[in-house]
């Protein structure tokens, strides 16, 4: 298991819970992954860098055991790309701890395994543009993103599904018909995008929108469930035009 980094406590990852942050390496793209480092997203926590699935569940353990979080969130890149992830889950379970999982859905194969053994309480699926036009904008197809999206409507796990604005790589046409796409979800997260936390070069120059440019859009989309926007390390729900 490549464990990234390890924030030991954070309150706005999971909002409503005190929780651990687990990131994971790798990513399932090869262009235009715009993902937050953990050293540059949070620069004043304790961190580790391990390939052992025993020392990041000790760390995790002392957080317990001072009773300093109550959940936890896998994200990073892509956790799904850790065969040993459902191993890593049902210790976090061993724990008490509620999960939360963050993914892009590249593996649905492994998301079944983990849904089927109910050991995901909540999943964000970062959703990056239309299926279509995943292989163009991202190197990769779009077909596991869209398996796992249906496998989540099915499962009767709490989900939402997350999209984040980019200029100049995803157009706002392509945001809407995104949105569109995903009409089972129960929750739609408008996510802010930040350049200056990005890893690709290309992606460091792209504009970064403004709270006011995501409410706009956001009580501007055709969506049946409920819309946050989740920016400057805040979530608030946005009341939207009547259809």
């Amino acid at each position: 298991m490549q464990v990234a980094g390890i924030v030991e406590q954070s309150f706005t990852a999971w909002h409503g819970r005190a929780s651990a942050v687990v990131y994971f390496a790798g990513s399932p793209y090869p262009k235009n992954c715009w993902h937050y480092p953990v050293l540059e997203r949070y620069p004043l926590a304790v961190r580790h860098s391990s390939n052992d699935l025993e020392k990041a569940l000790r760390a995790i353990e002392e957080q317990v055991d001072r009773k300093r979080i109550t959940a936890i969130v896998l994200g990073g890149a892509e956790p799904l790309l850790q065969q040993d992830l459902p191993e890593f889950c049902r210790e976090l379970k061993k724990l008490r701890l509620e999960v939360r999982l963050e993914t892009f859905g590249s593996n649905p194969k492994l998301l079944r395994e983990l849904l089927d053994a109910k050991l995901a309480d909540f999943v964000s699926l970062r959703v990056k543009s239309v299926f279509a036009k995943y292989k163009e904008l991202f190197g990769s197809s779009g077909e596991p993103v869209k398996e796992s999206y249906a496998l989540l409507a099915s499962s009767g796990v709490t989900y939402e599904v997350c999209v984040t604005p980019v200029p100049e790589v995803v157009e706002e046409k392509e945001l809407r018909l995104t949105v569109w796409n995903v009409q089972e979800s129960p929750r739609l997260v408008i996510e802010q995008f930040d350049p200056s936390r990005c890893v690709e070069k290309q992606l460091k120059t792209a504009r970064k929108p403004t709270v006011d440019e995501l409410v706009k859009l956001a009580s501007s989309l055709q969506f049946h469930g409920l819309v946050f926007v989740r920016a400057e390390g805040r979530e608030a729900e946005v009341q939207r035009m009547a259809a």
